[in-house]
């Protein structure tokens, strides 16, 4: 992989945003550009440091607390990174993070937090998906951490993969593939279908909606990884029932580590454990208006 330093506050050159063929297919705002945060902590960050970036000394302990592998040149790959994302986002909703503390830890840092979990179930060469990766999220942070993965970051929002395409050329990142489409659509192609070995969504869907979404482009015996709140009982019992319609299985909701974040995250870890049926995923719209596993209100008798 190609490399460059960067200066500690440097952002990447803003470029003219260029609108992509079938730019109109936008998702639900619950697939694209939001993200679930997790829980505020009753320690999360005032709104008075907002604006200061946080020094490199300091980001490089921060950071490494989630995850202890990053070299110094992967410190400054993700400042520039954070410096991008903020300075496009003044032009582009890519984000509702903002402020540079934000981005720093509810944005870089919970994307870290999800890398022990790869560790465990990935190998090098791996092809792994971000499905409504928004600004890059967590997409961009992992493919910097983990050069030896090839990752495709796929959004139904042009100008959003026009940011990711322009972020990872100019920082170098020959293991990222920006994908522009919807899920629903995407995963008809037997280029995507059951090709992935681990599949992650930061989007704020119900469990049973992003099962339905993420199994399909899973390979057996694969994994889909999502990151959400901690308060789940009740989504977790539809998600079982979800996993089982798609071919897979929750093997894990554990609560994530603390690593001085300002968010609790509860990681869903869902295994492929048969083929997906040709009728999944439903056609847009239907997986998160109509989620699997979720009865449906009885229709009140009319008089």
């Amino acid at each position: 992989m190609r490399r460059l330093s960067l200066p500690e506050n440097s952002a990447l050159p803003q470029r003219d945003l260029h609108h992509q063929s079938g730019d109109d297919l936008t998702a639900s705002r619950d697939i694209d550009g939001a993200y679930d945060l997790g829980q505020p902590r009753e320690d999360a960050l005032d709104d008075d440091a907002a604006n200061e970036p946080t020094s490199r000394d300091e980001l490089a302990t921060l950071w490494r607390g989630a995850w202890p592998a990053l070299t110094d040149e992967q410190i400054g790959l993700l400042i520039g990174y954070r410096d991008a994302l903020r300075e496009r986002n003044l032009h582009v909703n890519l984000t509702a993070v903002r402020d540079y503390p934000g981005i720093e830890r509810r944005l870089i840092l919970e994307s870290l937090r999800l890398l022990p979990a790869l560790e465990e179930r990935i190998r090098q060469g791996n092809r792994v998906l971000d499905i409504g990766t928004g600004g890059g999220l967590p997409g961009m942070v992992l493919a910097i951490s983990r050069p030896d993965l090839q990752f495709t970051l796929m959004d139904a929002t042009g100008k959003k993969v026009q940011f990711v395409q322009d972020a990872a050329q100019q920082l170098g990142l020959d293991n990222v593939r920006p994908l522009h489409g919807r899920a629903e659509e995407i995963a008809r192609d037997t280029g995507h279908r059951g090709q992935y070995r681990v599949a992650v969504a930061r989007a704020v869907s119900s469990l049973p909606t992003l099962i339905e979404l993420g199994l399909p482009f899973v390979m057996l015996g694969g994994y889909l990884v999502l990151p959400k709140g901690i308060d789940l009982n009740d989504e977790l019992l539809a998600a079982e029932k979800a996993g089982k319609l798609v071919g897979g299985n929750v093997v894990d909701a554990s609560i994530l580590p603390d690593v001085g974040s300002s968010v609790e995250t509860r990681l869903v870890v869902i295994e492929k454990v048969a083929p997906t049926p040709k009728t999944y995923p439903r056609r847009t719209g239907l997986p998160a208006h109509s989620p699997l596993g979720i009865a449906e209100k009885p229709e009140r008798s009319k008089r």
